[in-house]
């Protein structure tokens, strides 16, 4: 069983919310999750099957990490993970929107100090890099996470370098976002996801997309 997550996000909300999640299978059961006000969500995997348990953190976040004068600032993202311990998961998924045009993806292993920018058209992103490892290190240092504080392991990962599919036209780039997030917290590696999915499979992934949504009660 797979767990899709639809976030509406709100950072305004001192409440916090909610967001709608729908299971792959039969019946397409729907259940809520706890979301925090930062648009932070938490996946923990079915208790039946081992895998990782992950955090996806709102598209929201990396444009709000940035808007400052100085291009980071982490009094403006400082209360987005105020209920979680980002050391507490195997996964963090950041989705990054690349000048209004284009869609990747950075996933950090808390475990390992690893961060990894997967670009569907092979580009590589050094400033994500090193803007998300100040936010772990500023984070660590804020709530105590001494390891967080060391240096992370840095790295672009593309079609060319790792294998992973490629996008081969030029409207694709936020299903592969979806496909690889799917498919890593779901226990695959970076060097399985060539075999996961490939460029003609985006018509199906993104038929799965509206659907889920379409069924979502989005509140």
């Amino acid at each position: 069983v797979k767990e899709r997550i639809i976030v509406d996000d709100d950072d305004d909300d001192d409440d916090g919310g909610s967001v709608e999640s729908a299971e792959a299978g039969a019946g397409s059961k729907r259940k809520s999750a706890e979301k925090d006000e930062g648009g932070v969500v938490e996946v923990s995997p079915p208790l039946k099957e081992k895998k990782p348990k992950c955090l996806f953190f709102s598209s929201f976040f990396y444009a709000i990490l940035r808007n400052s004068k100085g291009g980071y600032s982490y009094n403006n993202v400082k209360r987005w993970c105020r209920k979680v311990n980002l050391p507490d998961y195997d996964f963090v998924f950041f989705p990054i929107n690349v000048a209004n045009s284009h869609w990747t993806l950075a996933i950090v292993n808390p475990k390992k100090n690893r961060i990894r920018y997967l670009d569907s058209l092979g580009g590589k992103n050094q400033q994500c890099l090193k803007l998300l490892e100040t936010f772990l290190q500023d984070e660590g240092k804020a709530r105590g996470f001494t390891e967080m504080t060391k240096k992370w392991d840095l790295d672009s990962v593309g079609p060319s370098t790792a294998g992973i599919p490629a996008q081969g036209d030029s409207c694709s780039c936020g299903l592969f976002v979806l496909s690889y997030a799917d498919c890593i917290s779901s226990g695959k590696k970076l060097t399985d996801l060539r075999g996961c999915f490939a460029q003609h499979d985006m018509a199906n992934v993104r038929a799965y997309v509206l659907e889920t949504l379409l069924g979502c009660r989005m509140k």
